[in-house]
């Protein structure tokens, strides 16, 4: 069950100045202050329940048990589930919660899963596993096998397709007047949202970042996850200026304006 959270608010000070800021401006401006309030009073088990729905914590790529003979093919083989929290425990924590919900503590995500829970939302809270492999052909061209995309969906515990619409709202307002309004004049429209995960290499303090969205905006075509790690602290997002580059790639590439992911 999905609880509904009205409102989160926190109070901004700077420079003297105070002001209010809301989820949705937070979300716009990648606000962790408003995130860790949220988190804190969320539990461990909707946190999960959350991120499960998106295909967090497990592996999201198509595989079958049983493919032209073939058991357990899997062609994204070496994918990995990532995790949200440590242990069943962590989550009791408020603590653990609050660096959870910005993304960092024991959280580890791969592009492939950013990409798909992009997808998910753009499927109105519907899961699909990703495929490499779309069909198998005989030499002379016949089909041989089809791949069809497995969808799934628990409605007890799935992203609502409400929830799902006013996220993908939302990740318009980071292109348009948030931290990825550098992404304004590309040949597409875009949306999406940025991030940013603090770690240690050797001892260093180093940015991973991240940028994941769609495009174009009013008949979506593609997902695209970038992430850029290691960069130095402070330094500009340059996944959200590699994610530009690909969606004007796409945008150059596209044969018109059909929808690749099948979107209503």
């Amino acid at each position: 069950m999905q609880r509904r959270i009205r409102q989160v608010r926190h109070v901004m000070l700077e420079n003297g100045r105070t002001w209010m800021i809301g989820l949705r401006e937070g979300f716009a401006e990648s606000c962790n202050v408003v995130f860790a309030t949220l988190a804190e009073r969320l539990t461990a088990h909707e946190m999960l329940d959350a991120a499960t729905a998106l295909g967090f914590g497990q592996t999201v790529g198509w595989r079958s048990d049983d493919f032209l003979g073939l058991r357990a093919f899997a062609p994204l083989d070496q994918e990995e589930k990532g995790s949200i929290f440590s242990n069943a425990e962590a989550g009791t924590d408020a603590g653990v919660r609050v660096q959870t919900g910005i993304g960092q503590r024991d959280v580890t995500v791969s592009p492939l899963q950013a990409a798909n829970a992009i997808v998910t939302l753009l499927h109105g809270g519907v899961k699909t596993k990703p495929r490499i492999l779309q069909q198998v052909h005989y030499a002379n061209g016949q089909l041989l096998q089809d791949t069809e995309p497995l969808a799934e969906r628990n409605r007890a515990q799935g992203i609502s397709r409400e929830t799902a619409s006013i996220l993908l709202e939302w990740m318009g307002d980071v292109v348009r007047k948030g931290t990825g309004k550098s992404l304004a004049r590309r040949q597409w429209e875009l949306a999406g949202k940025s991030g940013t995960a603090e770690v240690k290499v050797k001892g260093r303090d180093r940015n991973n970042q991240w940028f994941v969205g769609y495009g174009p905006v009013e008949k979506p075509q593609y997902a695209v996850a970038v992430l850029v790690e290691n960069r130095s602290p402070n330094s500009n997002n340059q996944a959200t200026e590699i994610f530009g580059q690909v969606a004007d790639l796409l945008a150059s590439s596209s044969s018109g304006p059909g929808s690749a992911l099948g979107v209503d």
